[in-house]
């Protein structure tokens, strides 16, 4: 899920110029439990035969979880 949201803040911030940049991004659900991505997150993201345009994750528009574009 960090992956996924990581995926989509970078396509809308890429979309908005390239003026920002995210170098980690933290889900914390409880103090034990946290998820911290830094750097890529490529290597987690779901493999893929398409444009990356095709991927919900990779559109800075509102879609989440469009699974009838991944198909």
């Amino acid at each position: 899920m960090a992956a996924l949201l990581y995926a989509k803040l970078q396509a809308f911030l890429h979309e908005d110029g390239d003026i920002l940049c995210c170098t980690s991004l933290t889900l914390e659900e409880t103090p034990t439990n946290t998820v911290r991505l830094t750097g890529s997150p490529d290597a987690y993201l779901p493999s893929t035969s398409g444009p990356p345009e095709k991927y919900w994750w990779h559109r800075a528009d509102l879609s989440l979880s469009d699974l009838a574009g991944t198909s």
